[in-house]
């Protein structure tokens, strides 16, 4: 029979996305607003236990806190602006035969972002996507504006008054 020290439990696989990094506190820990500190919940099963005050934090600081303590901050999550010829810290190369044609910026190399020229011409929502996980980096996400939402709301041309809401509201 096996022994417990013979037997390898895999690492969990950090979670690829565009990490929210100005969310208070990562996936699995909730937030103390008297103590402005984030505290792991019963299902986290990383090696920090203690509650951790992440406002002074840097981005960098927040991912290595995230790889030492096995915690992933949360996945933005919107619709991307493909439109966009390239992703976030990547830049356009010039010339018109370079249409589609990206490579990444200095700060993009920093971050780890795939190195060379990517040509995204022919590539479709799906495909790119897939590129943003395998690379990780990823488009802007699109503008969402007020007439996006609710264009219908806007257009009202009598809302309704005071005493209607209220009366609706069975507060009148």
């Amino acid at each position: 029979a096996p022994q417990m020290e013979d037997i390898e439990i895999p690492a969990p696989t950090p979670v690829v996305c565009d990490h929210d990094w100005s969310a208070r506190c990562p996936v699995g820990f909730v937030y103390l607003p008297g103590l402005g500190e984030c505290l792991p919940e019963e299902s986290y099963s990383g090696p920090c236990e203690q509650a951790e005050n992440f406002q002074n934090f840097t981005i960098s600081a927040k991912q290595r806190w995230s790889q030492t303590c096995l915690a992933s901050w949360p996945c933005v999550e919107c619709d991307r602006d493909y439109s966009e010829s390239c992703p976030q810290g990547y830049e356009p190369v010039s010339g018109p035969e370079h249409v589609w044609k990206c490579r990444p910026t200095q700060e993009g190399l920093a971050a780890g972002q795939c190195e060379g020229v990517a040509s995204f011409e022919g590539f479709t929502p799906v495909m790119l996507k897939e590129w943003q996980r395998t690379c990780g980096s990823y488009w802007a996400c699109k503008d969402v504006r007020n007439e996006d939402i609710l264009p219908e709301a806007l257009q009202i041309e009598r809302p309704l008054s005071m005493r209607a809401t209220a009366a609706r509201l069975g507060q009148y």
